[in-house]
């Protein structure tokens, strides 16, 4: 058998002359640093990332237990609100059917809802209510 003989290539160089060689060698140290910073920064970036994964995970976890639970307490705990909800409906059928022109009368006034006044911030808008205060009583008046 024959050897097979492996002539290595010679290694070629070729040399630069560096003109204020100390300034190169200072910008490239500084690229190296900015590197490194950005580097450094990437990873701090990756890591607030997973974090922040991992804490809407944990919220939308507690949201939905928090939703359960309230859901539960609103079957369960406040037939109250119930009754509420239902004497509103039945306010609003009656707003509806009168404003129709139609009259009815309530049989059951029980419970009635709670009404909340604002004050008017402008002018206009006290005119507004000032408006619709006397139109209300025209209502209730059957004029």
């Amino acid at each position: 058998m024959k050897k097979k003989v492996v002539k290595k290539e010679e290694e070629t160089f070729t040399f630069v002359k560096l003109y204020d060689s100390l300034e190169v060698r200072k910008e490239l140290l500084m690229i190296a640093l900015d590197d490194t910073k950005l580097l450094r920064d990437y990873e701090a970036y990756k890591n607030i990332t997973k974090q922040k994964e991992v804490m809407i995970k944990a919220f939308s976890e507690r949201m939905t237990e928090i939703n359960g639970l309230v859901n539960e307490l609103r079957k369960d705990n406040f037939p109250y609100i119930k009754k509420v909800e239902e004497e509103l409906k039945k306010e609003e059928e009656i707003k509806r059917i009168r404003n129709k022109g139609m009259k009815v009368k309530v049989v059951n006034e029980e419970m009635k809802p709670l009404k909340i006044s604002r004050k008017p911030a402008t002018h206009e808008d006290k005119l507004d209510q000032e408006l619709r205060d006397l139109q209300n009583r025209l209502n209730r008046l059957g004029i």
